[in-house]
This record gives structure tokens, sequence and C-alpha cells, in this order.
């Protein structure tokens, strides 16, 4: 908890502990439970059919800004304009970050959609912001919806709000001005009167933000307005209720500090005197406050140092002696918010690729990191997003309703952005966090952390029974013995896209063979997200609407593989060794005679090539439960690599016999390579996709030297409802030409999900689209560090 340096111009030190306790200790069980909050970093915000929609989402603990490693599976859900489900999938995420991506059909209608991303545990907190929630654009050529210009009409929304929520006379107020048209966006440079009894009394014109700010002292009896003209009509706006008695809360940013007011009235200062009040600032993680009473004077004065607030959101509440919430304002302080900038760009030209290079501050350390880039034509007009990774974990899950363009704050910041910023938090008036709720109303942890798949294992079977667990991406083998008529619990399982769960039963003869089991998994399905949370929409304008016609039909896009360099090689003949390498990603070995008197057994050459082969007894084995003397007995031949691949731990690769995949390595066991034509070892499983973490291996029998080896079924394979989605290598759509308007305007040129920060400097490669393009880079470094960057390359 921070402590502040409160300069008070009047203090009484005696003040008393009623109801004021209570707040701090009803925040503190508010606080309780920690938060994870989430950001999702896509690719684009306007799509067109034939396109994916490329995203990463980084999920962080909100106590210190820490990657979280307590949640592994990750919700994503598109939902159309009637929030309905259309696309969900379940990411598996590693150190709090994971990769995903839907592909835009046809069955999509042009329209606007929102992607959220969640966790089980976001569910916890409903009347909060943890979740991450974009609006996107779809545009089916097909439709004609988005033929038509999307313009605001001339029906305006234009609000005046007392700072602190209280508008007080006879004293020095200031009010905010807010002005948006119809689809929710910043009307700027609006010209607004305002008038005392029908006399103007000042005018100003609001900023590129729709924002304007100004002082005023209200009279007793006197009636307050305010007009604007808007497409040659006039409008009239009512002021905020007068009130009579009162306090009000005024913060005023000095730079390297904040000044903190709070004021009343001469008709309410006789009622005020030696009256309790508390001032307590939070950021929904920890609070301060303090206690003071009126003295004769009609300004209680605090000045707060920026280095003492909490960097980012800073929640200042008043209550009265009753430990009533009665004003609160909203501060952003930027002092210590950890920004890291890149110092050099470089590029150069390689072939039909970029080679690009983006240098940062080398004296950090940069041990925990994530980062992604979306490279688009610079010209682009289909990246529109409300929220970048700083306004997403430090602003916006404060606010009721977002604001529009907050990235704004966070490029170039400057004194100006700063002032800005905080003017337009005074228009916000409370805070998302309400205290009715913070006090009577705490979140319960009804939903838990999630880290994989459990499901409960149950026999019908009327004797002590022993089975085989066979491994999964993410998964060891393992053997575990069911009492009669019993179950077993099995958390943390890991089953990617089309993963069975494969169960033998061991007989007595110590032979294995099919189960009957009844399987139950505690996640079925990819559950729905509520919210009373309304992100913005995006407008796209003509820009777009008139070049629908003729774009470029999509639909059937042909995935394109990387470029690479052309080679011209003089005629030769090549071995069907040679031939089988030339296609394969692993090294080949031929079994010739002289390769099968070197190793007479499958065990002899692969622990000569990297892999660790033994032969251990179940007691040996991972197992869960008891087991009995026969599983005990039962030998389990295992080949592993010599460094962990996955998030279990498991070091097995993934073998294939004449292209059937080998859930049992047992049949392996003393086996001859007497029959083998050659064996392809593929030790990164590069090509293989996530479940070949570990490596694959793959074995091939000659036909002509004995009759075909086909493994024995010796399990059930058992169907899981819910699986990770395992993530894509990203394509580029085959645009027309990236010479068009549209391809400048709405195209993509890359997407890097997994950039590495090596020696200081961020090295990757894109296509060379012979015009500028623009990196959007967003990401975390060292946990707190926040990355966020618009990077142009001509």
């Amino acid at each position: 908890m921070r402590y502040f340096i409160l300069l008070l111009i009047t203090i009484n030190a005696s003040f008393s502990q009623n109801y004021f306790d209570d707040i701090e200790d009803s925040f503190e069980d508010f606080a309780e439970l920690s938060r994870e909050q989430i950001y999702t970093h896509i690719n684009k915000s306007t799509f067109v059919t034939g396109e994916s929609i490329w995203f990463k989402t980084y999920v962080v603990l909100r106590d210190d800004m820490s990657m979280s490693n307590k949640t592994s599976n990750i919700y994503c859900s598109l939902y159309d304009s009637d929030d309905k489900i259309v696309k969900k999938k379940m990411l598996l995420a590693y150190g709090g970050v994971a990769n995903g991506e839907f592909d835009i059909d046809s069955t999509l209608r042009s329209g606007e959609y929102a992607l959220k991303c969640y966790t089980n545990w976001s569910k916890n907190f409903a009347n909060e912001y943890v979740h991450y929630e974009a609006k996107l654009k779809l545009i089916n050529p097909d439709d004609k919806v988005y033929d038509k210009p999307i313009d605001s009409n001339a029906n305006i929304d234009v609000q005046l709000l007392a700072e602190g929520g209280h508008f007080l006379e006879n004293t020095l107020n200031t009010v905010g001005i807010i002005a948006k048209d119809s689809l929710g966006k910043s009307v700027k440079n609006l010209r607004v009167k305002i008038f005392e009894n029908q006399q103007l009394l000042k005018e100003l014109q609001l900023n590129q933000l729709g924002i304007g700010v100004f002082n005023i002292n209200p009279k007793p009896d006197a009636k307050y307005t305010a007009s604007y003209y808007y497409y040659n009509t006039k409008f009239e706006l009512p002021f905020p209720k007068t009130e009579t008695n009162g306090v009000i809360l005024q913060l005023k940013d000095l730079g390297d500090s904040v000044d903190v007011k709070v004021k009343t009235n001469s008709v309410s200062l006789n009622s005020l005197i030696n009256q309790r009040f508390k001032l307590t600032i939070h950021n929904s993680v920890d609070i301060t406050g303090y206690t003071f009473t009126f003295q004769n004077n009609l300004t209680q004065s605090f000045k707060i140092k920026a280095e003492d607030l909490y960097p980012g959101v800073n929640i200042f509440t008043l209550f009265d002696a009753l430990g009533k919430p009665i004003a609160e304002r909203i501060f952003f302080n930027y002092q210590g918010i950890n920004l890291i900038k890149t110092k050099t760009v470089s590029y150069q030209k390689v072939n039909d690729s970029i080679s690009i290079q983006l240098g940062l501050d080398s004296a950090l350390n940069y041990k925990n990191q994530s980062l992604s880039a979306s490279v688009l034509p610079s010209l682009t007009k289909s990246y529109n997003h409300n929220n970048n990774i700083v306004s997403s974990f430090l602003l916006t899950p404060y606010l009721k309703t977002p604001i529009e363009n907050v990235n704004y704050f966070f490029k170039d910041i400057s004194i100006k952005k700063q002032i800005e910023l905080n003017e337009v938090l005074l228009t916000q008036g409370w805070s998302r966090y309400d205290w009715n709720t913070i006090i009577n109303d705490q979140p319960e942890p009804i939903f838990d952390f999630e880290y994989g798949i459990n499901y409960r294992i149950s026999s019908n079977s009327k004797s002590q029974d022993d089975y085989i667990i066979y491994p999964n991406y993410n998964s060891k083998t393992e053997l575990i013995t069911i009492s009669p008529n019993g179950f077993i619990n099995k958390l943390g399982f890991f089953p990617f896209d089309d993963d069975k769960l494969r169960i033998g039963v061991i007989k007595k003869n110590g032979k294995v063979t099919q189960s009957n089991l009844v399987i139950n998994f505690e996640q079925n399905e990819v559950p729905d997200f509520k919210t009373n949370y309304k992100e913005l929409s995006i407008n796209i304008g003509k820009q777009f609407t008139n070049q629908v016609d003729s774009m470029p039909s999509l639909s059937n896009l042909e995935k394109i593989q990387e470029l690479e360099e052309v080679r011209l090689y003089k005629t030769k003949t090549y071995t069907r060794i040679e031939k089988l390498q030339n296609k394969r990603i692993g090294k080949i070995y031929d079994f010739d005679e002289k390769m099968k008197q070197q190793y007479r057994t499958f065990a002899q050459f692969i622990s000569s090539h990297g892999y660790s082969v033994n032969t251990t007894k179940s007691e040996d084995a991972d197992q869960s439960g008891g087991r009995s003397s026969l599983a005990k007995d039962l030998s389990l031949f295992k080949i592993e690599t010599y460094s962990v691949a996955t998030i279990n731990g498991t070091r097995e690769p993934r073998i294939f016999l004449n292209d059937v995949y080998l859930s049992d390595y047992n049949i392996l066991n003393n086996f001859s390579m007497e029959n083998v034509d050659y064996v392809e070892i593929n030790k990164s499983g590069v090509g293989e996709g996530i479940r070949a973490a570990a490596g694959v291996i793959r074995i091939y029998t000659d036909p002509q030297k004995g009759k075909s080896i086909t493994p024995t079924i010796s399990f059930t394979e058992y169907n899981i409802p819910l699986s990770f989605t395992s993530p894509k290598t990203y394509y580029s759509p085959k645009y027309g030409s990236t010479q068009s308007q549209f391809y400048k305007e709405f195209g993509a040129v890359d997407w890097k999900p997994n950039l590495k920060l090596e020696n200081g400097v961020i090295n990757f490669k894109v296509n060379d689209i012979d015009g500028p393009i623009k990196i959007y880079l967003e990401g975390l470094i060292n946990d707190n560090g926040l990355v966020s960057e618009i990077i142009t390359i001509d």
C-alpha cells in the first residue's frame, strides 16, 4: 500500500473511526481476488470474405502486471450484431499468451461483429471489464449492405457535466462539455455559448476530441443555459442542477503533482465545521485514505506528488461522515508507466522479402517477453482499433463508457495529451467501480482458474482393473487402477483439435485390450460470455463503400506458401533416397545392408540418434490412484527426447509406422530393422503441427521384404467434446494486385505473432509489396514493460 505526503491547510489530528475503517476494509476484501486483465492484438479491424482474423491474446495479473500462469484456457468467440456466437474456439496459453485465428467464410454476412476473449476466471467479475472486446467490420462482396455511405445525421449528443458530480452555487465550479454524433464519434470544433439569465457569459470551441472545459460561479436564483448550432439548426441544453448546500471535489494537474480541492460555500460551511470527511484513492488493487474535518474556511487543499500516486488510473472518492460516497474524480498519472520504445529502425531488401531490425535498449534484461506485429500497407484504412495494449491494461477497465480513439493518448505522449486525457476523464464522472458493489456485492470465486481439461474416468466393472492411458501431446503414458464400480478424476489434460482419449485395459495375461469406461468431461463447450460493456463501433465511411463493386472476390482464396528464392540448377539424376529427402523436412536414413548390420533393433538405432530409450516397470511410470500387482509387472517401452518440449513436460515424440500413428510404443520393443526400408527423423517437428513439439519419427517397412506391419488396436478411443485449437501459420491472401487502391487501403502484408527480442534487437522478414508499410507493434517485456508503436517503413 502506498502512503501519500499530503499537505493540508487545516488538519484535525483526531478523527472518528466509525464508518471510515469499514471503507478500506471492504475495499481490501473486494480486491482480494486477483484480476486477470486481457488484451488481444488483432491484425486488422476490417475484413473481407476469404481473409482471416489473426490475433494474439495477452493475459496479465492486474496486481503486478505479470504474465498470468494461472490460466491456460482462453476462450475466443466471434459475435454477430445480434450478440450471437457465430464462431468460437479454445486456445492454449503458454505463459499468459496464445495465438489464434478465425476464417471469414461466405456464410458470414456483411456487418459489425465483436471479438471477445475471456477466461473461466473472468466470469467471476460480471460487473467489471477484465475480458477483451473489439468491434470488427466484415465485408461480404455478395452483399450490397455497404453500397451506401455511412454518415452521421444531424442528431448529436451534447452534455454539460460538473466535475465530481456536483454543481454548487456561490462556488467556482469546473464544468466539462462533451459532444458526440449519432455514431458515437466526437464532434470537433463545435462552438458552444454559455448564458446567465439569457445574457451571454462566455463562448468556447470544443477541441478535436469534442471536449471543452470552463469555470463558472453560479449565482443563487440565476438560470444557466447553453446553446450551439449544428447543421444550421440551433439547439439548447440545460445546465446541471444547481445545489444550494454541499461540497465539490476538484483536481488540477500540476505536472509533478496534483492539487486536490474539496470546496463548499458560505451557506454550507456552518453545518460542515468539525464534520469529518474521508478522501480515498484507489486503482482497483490498492487503496489509501485520509480523514479530515472542515475548519472555518471554504476550501480544503491537498497536494500530492505524482510519484506518490499509482501509475495509471487513480480514482479519488470523497465520503461524508456516514461513509457515503458523495463525489468522485478519475485521474490518470503518466508517471511510473513503463513504456518501452524502439530506438533504431533499419531494413534491407533480401530477394522478394524485406529484412527488418527494430532496436530497443540493449542494456535492459529481456528475460520475459512476448511481442506481436501486424504489417499493413502504409495507406491502410483497415486498422482502427480503439484500444492498444497500454489503454487495455491501464485505462479502459476503469471506465463506465469507452473513450473514442483512446490510443491517441499513448502515442507520442506530450503535456498537451496528458491535459487532454484528464479533461476527458473529468466528463466520465463516476468510475466503473461502484462503491455499493465494493461494499455490498463483492465477487466470489465461483469460477476457477482453468489449467487444461479435467475429466472423470468411471468403471462399471465389478472387479478392480488396471488401465493404461496412452500419451497425447502434452501428456505422458499413465497407468491407473480403478476399484470396483469406482472412478478417478484426472486434471490438466491438453488435447488438440480432433485428439482422442485412448485407454486400454490390462488383462491378467499382461496383454492390453480395448476398455469399456464412462468418461465425463468437465469442459464440454466454449461458454458464452455476457457483459454490460459496449465497445465503440468502427466507422469505415465512404472510402470503402465506393470500392465494393470493383473489389476482387476473395471467397476462394488459395493459401500461398512463403516466397522462395529462385535458383537455376544443372540437370542431375537423383537417387530414390535423395528424392525423398528433397520432399521431406526431417532427415532420411536409408536402411541398406550396412545399416541393418549396425542397428539390429529400432531401440539401438534411435538411441544413437538423440533419443533416450528404456523399458520400465509400471511402478516407475506416471500413475494416479492405486495399482494392482498386475499393473506393477507391466513393462513400458519409452522413447523420449532429452529436453522438455511441452507444457506438461512431455518428452515423447510422435511416432508413425507406415504412416499409422502409434499410441502404444510397446510394439517397438525389440522391433527388428530387418524389413525396414527407411526412417525419417524430424527432431524439430517443423511442418507437423503443434503436437510435434517433441519431434516426429516415421518408420517405413519394405513390403517386398515381408508382410506389411499394421499396429494392432489395444485401446478404446473416447471422443473429447472440447479441445484446444492448434494455432495456424499465417498465410497471406492472394490479392489481385499489391498496387491496387483496394489493397493499399484494406490489404494485409504479414502477421508476426511470436516476435523475439535478442540482444536488444527484433529481427523478422516480411513480403516485399513494392511500397511503404506500417508495423503495428504490441507486446510485454519484463512483465510491466509495455510496447505499443506504429512504425512506418518507406
